[in-house]
């Protein structure tokens, strides 16, 4: 997606991925320009420019940017990301208005598009080209009178993964008959569904509905795809089937072939995005979804010297072949915004996890040559890693870190900072209530005449500071025994 925004405002959403990421949020013009590898004029410009956007699009309610001397501070409210900016500038890039617009008509016109947006011809032909070349690296062309041609299910993947990403729920680029559609199909498919879809999967689903109906509208159906689940008698994928099919009785003139394959596609899509269980996969159909569950499995067991129990092992296994499913199902993912993502946290946060599965991705050997293990490298590291954090017992791959809690409010104050400690994700954590010869952090309102280990003082109750020293300093003390364990 990134390709389809203009390069000025891809620099500006580098530079808030960039004020974000800075602990501060604030950082100098020439931070900004060693990071963004910009000349001092460019990056000038693109904070001032930036600046202006968030009035212009109104978004001084989300966040605001500021300018002091040399110095710029981002503020956020909490109450929306930078995808409100990339929405707006996705919708006024001229590079996604003419593939909209390729998308949504059987009678493109180039000179209507051009005239349209104020641009020459000349231009108008080179943006062609460019989305054109855009479009061949992810295997679909454009036709001489402008149409999406390829492979039906990779170019509908595309189109999903592109609106959904670019739109989400700020709003829905579809005209009211398609949207008409989604509403009455979205609603029968969620109501049989036997797990409830968040709101956040509605959405996902109304914009896989869409892009379905908006490429049936301009003539293009699906090929035939073969079965990759097992359709056993009333069981939830039955019921699925049989409801489309009423629905898209009534509602297309499809015939019975072509719906036949339109409900196969949507089947696996509902599979391969968790909205049904991944245990009607078809092992024998997709052998290289097991085999990869097989070797992550095996690889971890061998990477932390275990053995998992067996019931652990079974739910790892329907977690992570839905996840490789979604890998075949897709075969390659757009570039969604990933110039600066933040591996850090999970690195710092999760390491041993984050070792582990770098290595497992960088050595993943598909025979498939169609996937593109490369566009998910991202996403596998996400996924796998919350797969672990949900499943893995930690006490078996970490040692505790005794905390020694001491505030002189009071018992009843050092059992509420307890609770809080306990409450905090993936740190393996013990308390005590008295310094012992194994402790690792002493927490306390007052400064300690004498203590042999690592001590905070906090204040009571604790900010936002002292969380933060708490977790550096938890950080610090276990890349202190990775390296002594690794000596």
């Amino acid at each position: 997606m990134e390709f389809l925004l203009e390069k000025a405002d891809q620099r500006k959403l580098e530079l808030f991925s960039f004020l974000e990421l800075n602990q501060a949020h604030s950082v100098s013009l020439y931070e900004i320009k060693d990071a963004l590898d910009l000349s001092e004029f460019l990056a000038a410009k693109t904070v001032s420019e930036l600046i202006a956007d968030i009035e212009i699009y109104d978004l001084e309610e989300y966040y605001s940017i500021v300018q002091q001397d040399k110095m710029i501070t981002l503020t956020k409210i909490g109450k929306d990301s930078i995808n409100r900016l990339i929405w707006h500038y996705l919708k006024d890039s001229r590079r996604f208005k003419l593939l909209d617009y390729v998308f949504k008509t059987n009678y493109f016109s180039l000179q209507t598009f051009y005239e349209k947006l104020y641009m020459s011809k000349t231009k108008a032909f080179t943006l062609k080209t460019k989305i054109s070349d855009y479009l061949q690296k992810h295997e679909i062309s454009l036709s001489a009178d402008y149409h999406l041609i390829g492979n039906e299910k990779h170019i509908r993947l595309f189109l999903f993964q592109l609106y959904f990403t670019g739109f989400k729920n700020y709003e829905f680029p579809f005209d009211s008959d398609i949207t008409k559609l989604v509403e009455i199909f979205e609603h029968e498919l969620t109501n049989i569904l036997i797990k409830r879809p968040s709101e956040s999967q509605r959405l996902k689903l109304s914009y896989f509905l869409a892009i379905i109906f908006q490429r049936l509208d301009l003539g293009h159906v699906i090929e035939p795809v073969e079965l990759n689940y097992k359709l056993v008698i009333k069981n939830e994928i039955h019921l699925i089937e049989n409801q489309l099919n009423l629905l898209a009785n009534e509602f297309t003139s499809l015939p019975a072939t072509n719906i036949h394959n339109e409900i196969t596609f949507i089947i696996d899509f509902l599979i391969s995005e968790d909205y049904i269980s991944s245990t009607y996969l078809d092992k024998k159909k997709a052998p290289q979804t097991s085999f990869l569950t097989a070797q992550f499995i095996s690889q971890i067991e061998s990477y932390f010297n275990l053995k998992l129990d067996p019931q652990l092992t079974l739910l790892l296994i329907n977690e992570l072949d839905k996840i490789h499913y979604r890998i075949f199902y897709y075969k390659q993912l757009i570039n969604v915004w990933h110039s600066f993502i933040n591996q850090e946290f999970l690195k710092e946060n999760y390491i041993d996890f984050y070792n582990f599965c770098q290595i497992f991705i960088h050595q993943i050997d598909i025979a498939e040559e169609s996937v593109n293990i490369e566009s998910f490298e991202n996403v596998l590291l996400y996924d796998y890693i919350f797969v672990l954090l949900k499943y893995f017992p930690t006490d078996k791959i970490l040692d505790p870190i005794y905390v020694t809690i001491d505030f002189s409010y009071g018992e009843n104050y050092n059992h509420f900072i307890q609770l809080t400690l306990k409450n905090l994700p993936f740190l393996y954590i013990k308390i005590e209530n008295s310094l012992s010869s194994h402790t690792d952090i002493y927490l306390s309102d007052i400064l300690p005449s004498k203590v042999d280990c690592d001590y905070l003082i906090w204040n009571s109750p604790p900010t936002a500071s002292d969380w933060e020293a708490f977790g550096n300093l938890i950080i610090k003390i276990r890349q202190s025994a990775k390296k002594r364990s690794l000596v």
